[in-house]
């Protein structure tokens, strides 16, 4: 089969994948780090904002002779086990009639000479955590849950994202919401947040108990195994006495069996995913084999789709003229320039929490290459993106797969995204920018950081045209600007590398990067390139290009150079 037979099977499928998506369909893509006042966290509240009595404020730990004996019965190896015995030797200095917080809780293992956060595996670290954790109950005898003031918001990014997804949901016919929790490793615990998020805006959320652990009991009819599959997915046997009535929620609707589940999707015009683990959030959509559950299609073809973090990153998926859209699932800048981009499973979540991998696995750029829910097959999406300097990961997965476009949407900032006729709408929407990357020629890419008020349009050719909004008179270079190719790893570093690049009088900067291969990166302003500031003290950036090359080719004396 030659070239063009392939480019245009390709481009058809990519056409026909659309037309199976709602035409109107609207997605606000939030990069993470949603800051909203709750009563986990009042610090993002006015001060003025209060909380009933029993509302809860943290998830508590007891550690307890009857806890730590129920702990040794559960314990994955045998509980004579080294960690085990650690863990209780550990935990022996505990008050008993003391309730802990998870610092507290982790400030007691992590001491100089057992240091357990880098010694216990994550089914250890679940068991242990769900084990000790306490039944939240309040004097009435319920289930205390977490209360969300979302008006009382002192964050004006997260406000602003928060009055618009209200009013988007408001204009919907049903006016009402699902939320799916299933990026947490428990998802019954995010379940309160995401129902009570808009009580203050007067509108109605429902949890939809779709788990991973109800996704292949429902699919395979054998809902009586549904707490043993819990078990085996979360390594909890104890959510059933935490979260009793999520629980029995999750029972009732595998008992309903695929077509209730697939009707209750279908009832409403709104679903949101939240943040945590995408690879988790796709066992709801996919079965172990890669097959889609019989529910994917609803969830496709919700008008209204809201994702935070993982929740953002799972939209990515489909067909486009490019090949089939992959979605990330781990990885750091660095590590994607030094060992470049793996198509595997992502490594397991505690090793890159606790550094415990060996061989800098923890770190290593991973993804899935059929993407995942699909509903943004437009290109790459990635997320917390200027703070954790992801630029370098997402352009090294676009040489990788070949696809032209990548999205890094940054924190407490929405990329809301919208199909017009002929063309797709990008807007920017919070506390900072989305930065959008298109891949030129292998290793050089074109660089746009769009904030608040600019714009892009993407045609059904696939060309991007971006417009920035008019620079703000007053607008002063912010003070967090830093050159420090050092620090390009670190936060923000990339952006403010870029960023100083608007304010220098020089058309090319060459930095180079102290890699195992010697690197360079070399950002150009071109003749078409426009850098225009904004009220926040940032520049907005379209046409900025930026190249990556293999080797230095001469030694770095410590001044820029050409």
């Amino acid at each position: 089969m030659n070239t063009f037979s392939l480019r245009y099977i390709t481009l058809c499928f990519f056409v026909v994948f659309y037309s199976s998506i709602s035409q109107a369909q609207e997605l606000i893509l939030i990069g993470g780090a949603l800051k909203t006042c709750s009563s986990f966290s009042p610090d993002y509240c006015l001060e003025s904002t209060t909380f009933p009595n029993d509302a809860r404020s943290t998830t508590l730990f007891e550690i307890n002779q009857q806890s730590l004996n129920r702990l040794a019965q559960r314990w994955p190896q045998d509980n004579r086990s080294p960690e085990l015995l650690s863990v209780l030797k550990a935990l022996e200095i505990a008050d008993s009639a003391k309730r802990y917080r998870y610092t507290d809780l982790v400030r007691l293992l992590d001491t100089e000479t057992l240091n357990l956060k880098e010694t216990l595996s994550a089914k250890e670290w679940a068991v242990l955590l769900d084990t000790l954790e306490v039944s939240p109950l309040a004097a009435n005898g319920q289930r205390q849950q977490e209360i969300v003031r979302a008006k009382q918001t002192d964050i004006a990014g997260s406000k602003a994202i928060l009055d618009y997804v209200s009013n988007t949901i408001r204009a919907t016919p049903t006016k009402h919401y699902l939320a799916i929790t299933a990026s947490s490793r428990d998802p019954y615990e995010a379940s309160d947040f995401y129902t009570n998020l808009f009580d203050e805006y007067g509108l109605s959320g429902q949890w939809l108990a779709l788990t991973p652990a109800l996704a292949r009991a429902v699919s395979s009819g054998k809902c009586d195994s549904l707490p043993e599959l819990r078990k085996q997915m979360t390594q909890s046997e104890t959510r059933e006495r935490v979260y009793p009535e999520r629980t029995r929620q999750e029972q009732l609707l595998c008992s309903k069996g695929i077509s209730a589940l697939i009707a209750k999707i279908k009832s409403v015009d709104t679903v949101i995913f939240n943040g945590g683990d995408q690879s988790l959030t796709k066992q709801v959509m996919y079965d172990p084999s890669g097959q889609a559950y019989p529910w994917l299609e609803a969830l496709q073809s919700r008008p209204v789709i809201i994702g935070t973090s993982a929740g953002t990153a799972i939209q990515s998926g489909g067909v486009n003229q490019f090949g089939q859209v992959p979605m990330i699932t781990n990885g750091t800048s660095q590590s994607a320039l030094e060992f470049g981009a793996f198509e595997q499973a992502p490594p397991d979540s505690d090793c890159a929490e606790f550094n415990k991998c060996k061989d800098d696995k923890a770190n290593r750029l991973t993804f899935d290459s059929v993407g995942g829910l699909g509903t943004f097959p437009y290109g790459i999406l990635d997320t917390h993106f200027s703070e954790r300097s992801r630029t370098f990961r997402l352009a090294t997965l676009l040489n990788k797969t070949g696809q032209k476009l990548g999205f890094g949407v940054d924190e407490t900032t929405a990329l809301i995204t919208k199909k017009l006729n002929d063309a797709v709408s990008f807007d920017v929407l919070g506390e900072h920018g989305v930065v959008l990357l298109e891949q030129l020629t292998p290793n050089r890419f074109r660089y746009h950081y769009l904030q608040p008020h600019d714009k892009a349009i993407l045609n059904k050719q696939g060309e991007l045209n971006v417009t920035l909004a008019k620079a703000v008179n007053d607008a002063k270079a912010h003070s967090e600007f830093n050159a420090d190719i050092n620090a390009i790893f670190s936060k923000n570093g990339f952006k403010n590398v870029v960023q100083n690049s608007c304010r220098s009088m020089e058309s090319k900067l060459v930095y180079p990067l102290s890699l195992k291969e010697k690197k360079q990166l070399s950002i150009l302003k071109k003749t078409d390139s426009k850098c225009i500031s904004a009220p926040n003290g940032f520049y907005s950036i379209k046409n900025m290009v930026f190249d990556l090359d293999k080797q230095i080719t001469r030694e770095f004396q410590g001044e820029y150079f050409e």
